[in-house]
C-alpha cells in the first residue's frame, strides 16, 4: 500500500506540473491575458549557449515542444551536433580558434538578435558567452548560472572574473541552480536572482534490482576540487572493511561516460559524492534518481541536493571516521537503505526534473517580457 500511495502521489505531482506548464505556455499566446500579448505570433526565446551541451539541447527541445520560437546561437561545436527539433533556427558566431570568439562575434550577435527580435535572450554564463551578451547590449537578457563562481572554468584569472562580473551586472535577471549559487551571484548584480534547480532525466536514471551477490557496493566519482578526496574515502573504506563480522564492501570509481552512467549508478548500494561544484554535483541527483542513498560532503550545493538522514547523509569533507560510520549504517541495515533509496528517488522526481527546471526558467522569461508587471 505504501508503494501504491507513493506512485499515486508522484502521478499527482506530475499532473500538476504538466498543468503548470500548459498554463505558462498559454500565457505566451494572444488567446488570453499574459505578459506576451503579441499580435498573431508566439513567444520568442534566443539561447546564447553551446549547442552541443546536453543542458542547452534539453532547453531547446522543451521550449520548442511548448510552441515557443527558439533561436539557438552558439560558437561552433567541436564535432557535428545532433539534429535539433524542426523549426529551431541555429546560427554560429565567428571564432579565431576553438572557442575564442572573433572580434566580429559581437557585431554578428547584435545583427542576429536585431533580426530575430526575441522576447528574451537566455545566456549561458560559462566560457565567453556571458561576456558576448554583455557587449552586445541587447535586452532583456537572462544569465543562466550553473557553476560555483569561485571554481568555474575561465574565472581563475582577473580578466575572466571581470568578464563574468560584467555579464552579471548588465543582466536583467539571473537563474541559478542552487541557493548557494544564487547568493554568490547576488553579490555581483542588482538584477533579481531566481533559483532554478538542476534537472535530471528521471526516465533514464531509474532504479534497478541490485545484484544478489551479498556484497555492499560503494561508488564514487572523481572530485577535481575541494571536498571528500580519494584518500579520505579510501581510509573510510578500509575502516569499514576491517570491522569484525562485516559483510564485504567494494569500492568502484565511476567513469564520466554518460551512456553507461545510469546502469552503473543503479547497481550501487551507496554513492559517495565529494565535489563542491554544481555541475559535477549533478551526479548526486542522478544517483538519487536511481534510488541510491547518497553520502555527500557538506561543501557547495551538495547539502541542498541531499536530505541528511532522509535521502542519504551529509558529512564533513575530511572526516574518514564519520564517513565510515554513515556507510556502515547503510550496509548493516538493508531496510533503512531501501527506505532511503525510495525517498531519494521521490526527491529527485519531485524536485529535480528537466521539466521543472525549464518551467521555472520560463517563468523568469515571462516576467521580463512586454507588459510584465
Amino acid at each position: 500500500m505504501t508503494g501504491l500511495r507513493g506512485r499515486r502521489a508522484r502521478d499527482e505531482r506530475a499532473e500538476r506540473l504538466v498543468t503548470d506548464v500548459e498554463q505558462l505556455r498559454r500565457r505566451t499566446h494572444t488567446a488570453g491575458p499574459g505578459p506576451y500579448e503579441r499580435s498573431e505570433r508566439r513567444m520568442r526565446v534566443a539561447l546564447l549557449a553551446p549547442v552541443e551541451s546536453p543542458h542547452t539541447r534539453r532547453w531547446i527541445e522543451f521550449y520548442a515542444g511548448q510552441g515557443i520560437e527558439v533561436y539557438a546561437i552558439s560558437l561552433p561545436a567541436a564535432g557535428a551536433p545532433a539534429p535539433l527539433p524542426p523549426l529551431v533556427r541555429t546560427a554560429y558566431l565567428p571564432t579565431l580558434r576553438g572557442e575564442v570568439p572573433s572580434p566580429r562575434a559581437v557585431t554578428r550577435l547584435r545583427a542576429l538578435l536585431d533580426q530575430a527580435r526575441p522576447d528574451v535572450l537566455a545566456v549561458h554564463l560559462g566560457g565567453p558567452y556571458g561576456l558576448l551578451a554583455a557587449l552586445a547590449d541587447r535586452h532583456p537578457y537572462v544569465v543562466l548560472a550553473g557553476a560555483d563562481l569561485t571554481a568555474d572554468v575561465g574565472v581563475s584569472s582577473a580578466a575572466g572574473r571581470r568578464a563574468l562580473e560584467l555579464a552579471l551586472r548588465r543582466a536583467d535577471a539571473v537563474c541559478a541552480t542552487s541557493r548557494l549559487l544564487a547568493a554568490a551571484v547576488g553579490r555581483h548584480t542588482d538584477a533579481p536572482v531566481s533559483v532554478t534547480p538542476l534537472g535530471v532525466d528521471t526516465d533514464r536514471f531509474v532504479p534497478a534490482p541490485r545484484p544478489p551477490d551479498g556484497r555492499f557496493l560503494i561508488g564514487t566519482v572523481p572530485a577535481p576540487r575541494a571536498g571528500l578526496d580519494r584518500q579520505t574515502l579510501e581510509r573510510a573504506h578500509q575502516e569499514l572493511t576491517d570491522r569484525p563480522g562485516a559483510d564485504p564492501a567494494d569500492l568502484v570509481v565511476l567513469g564520466s561516460a554518460d551512456a553507461g552512467l545510469p546502469g552503473a549508478l543503479a547497481r550501487l548500494d551507496a554513492l559517495v559524492v565529494g565535489t563542491d561544484r554544481d555541475g559535477r554535483a549533478l551526479v548526486a541527483l542522478q544517483g538519487q534518481a536511481c534510488g541510491v542513498p547518497v553520502v555527500a560532503a557538506g561543501t557547495g550545493a551538495l547539502a541542498e541536493f541531499v536530505r541528511d538522514g532522509e535521502t542519504g547523509f551529509v558529512v564533513p569533507p575530511a572526516d574518514a571516521a564519520t564517513l565510515a560510520n554513515r556507510l556502515a549504517a547503510l550496509r548493516d541495515d538493508p531496510a533503512r537503505r531501501a527506505r532511503m533509496g525510495a525517498a531519494a528517488r521521490d526527491h529527485a522526481v519531485s524536485s529535480y526534473t528537466w521539466v521543472r527546471n525549464a518551467t521555472l526558467m520560463l517563468d523568469v522569461f515571462a516576467g521580463l517580457g512586454p507588459g510584465a508587471s
